[in-house]
């Protein structure tokens, strides 16, 4: 139990240190977002694009849009750049053909992820305590 709990606590101060470096401003271009704010989150938000942590889609990294469980997925994986993936064939919701598909069994392989009733409701908007 208690090592356990040890792994958890190692595996939440990378967490935060992965998402620390995000702030931390990169060498080189800015991934060009044509609907990037204008205000004090647009260096966190282009540090993370330049790290690959975020790509956004059709030139738009949507800032104000809700976080899905499938996109924090992605995120976690590739910050911590995790390569062995769970068999997600138990789960009713994760589609094989689905773009996420890779990188939720990743994630789940990782046990930052796990299902509820056979189900990791990858589309749904993720909650901020399962974030922490």
């Amino acid at each position: 139990m208690e090592e356990k709990r040890v792994k958890n606590k190692i595996l939440s101060l990378l967490m935060v240190l992965c998402l620390a470096m995000t702030l931390v401003p990169m060498a080189g271009a800015a991934a060009a977002f044509s609907d990037l704010p204008a205000d004090s989150t647009a260096p966190s938000l282009e540090a993370a694009a330049e790290n690959g942590l975020l790509q956004g889609k059709d030139g738009k990294i949507m800032p104000y849009a809700n976080l899905t469980r499938a996109q924090m997925a992605v995120i976690l994986v590739r910050a911590f750049g995790a390569d062995q993936q769970a068999d997600l064939s138990g789960f009713l919701d994760a589609p094989a053909t689905a773009w996420y598909y890779a990188d939720l069994a990743k994630a789940v392989q990782m046990k930052v992820f796990q299902g509820d009733q056979g189900r990791l409701r990858p589309d749904s908007p993720i909650k901020r305590q399962e974030a922490f």
